[in-house]
């Protein structure tokens, strides 16, 4: 339940409670960390760590969210699809490049 100790509102009401969902977040955020390190979730170049199939033992599939942390997820997605989009058009450049044998052309 909320609101958190040192608070008077929750973060339902309508008063400006900045401090107290920073609170929340970062609590969720070290939640995050230990399920992802429980999970053996691991990122990679281009494939975010939330794209890792997320099961313990082999059998049991978990599939976990918290709005809290939408954000900070989405940021971490958008940051290696980016990085898939970025490597892609420079590859197809160099490729033809390479084809045509000319810089501007390409």
């Amino acid at each position: 339940g909320g609101p958190l100790e040192g608070y008077t509102y929750t973060l339902d009401e309508e008063i400006d409670q900045e401090d107290q969902q920073e609170e929340y977040k970062t609590f969720f955020e070290q939640v995050a960390d230990e399920w992802i390190e429980i999970l053996d979730m691991k990122g990679a170049f281009m494939n975010s760590l939330y794209r890792d199939d997320s099961t313990m033992d082999g059998e049991l599939r978990i599939v976990w969210f918290a709005w809290i942390l939408n954000g900070s997820i989405f940021d971490d997605l958008i940051a290696t699809d980016t990085a898939m989009v970025t490597f892609s058009v420079l590859f197809v450049w160099i490729w033809m490049n390479i084809h045509i044998d000319s810089f501007f052309i390409a």
